[in-house]
């Protein structure tokens, strides 16, 4: 239990900076 409350922010804070990188990217790609 106490693992999860650990794990998930972190795991989602990776999702957010991975969908954040995946923006910049296209942003790339349409300049």
């Amino acid at each position: 239990m106490c693992n999860e409350f650990i794990f998930f922010p972190i795991g989602l804070k990776l999702f957010l900076l991975d969908k954040l990188f995946y923006k910049f990217d296209k942003f790339d790609l349409a300049i």
